[in-house]
């Protein structure tokens, strides 16, 4: 339960941020994608429109879709009370399928853990690098273009 109701409360707060900063979330999320900014917006409004609900619960599993729901929301596409009725329902679905993934695979993944600890360090190191990897090819590549005398 506590795992629901803290989603709630964090996917509150992004609605708060919505609702004061009109699409800010989603112009971060776009520029972080390296993807036009108005276009961006655009797909992502004509997406929330076409699967309202439906974005809120599935959005749930996604990361970057479940930052952008809730400051779309927030900007009038969908009425505050069936926002809520969706991300309570979505929180529900999120935290009872993460616990039961758990109860599942609980004992065979811990006894997979405890004989393979540097086999998840490796893991883990590559997904922090398969992450930052764009990032900062992004940026070195905006930092190049910065420069006097650059070309596109």
């Amino acid at each position: 339960m506590r795992r629901g109701s803290g989603a709630l409360i964090g996917d509150h707060l992004w609605y708060a941020i919505g609702r004061l900063t009109g699409h800010g979330p989603l112009r971060v999320l776009c520029r972080l994608a390296g993807k036009a900014r108005r276009r961006c917006e655009e797909r992502s409004l004509d997406h929330y429109r076409r699967y309202g609900a439906a974005a809120i619960v599935l959005g749930r599993f996604v990361a970057g879709v479940r930052i952008a729901t809730a400051p779309l929301a927030a900007r009038g596409t969908i009425p505050y009370p069936r926002y809520l009725l969706w991300e309570v329902v979505g929180a529900l679905i999120w935290a009872t399928a993460y616990v039961l993934l758990g109860y599942v695979l609980g004992a065979p993944a811990l006894r997979a853990i405890n004989h393979s600890r540097w086999l998840i360090v490796a893991i883990m190191a590559l997904g922090v690098v398969s992450l930052a990897a764009p990032l900062v090819y992004r940026w070195r590549k905006r930092t190049r273009l910065a420069r006097p005398g650059a070309r596109a």
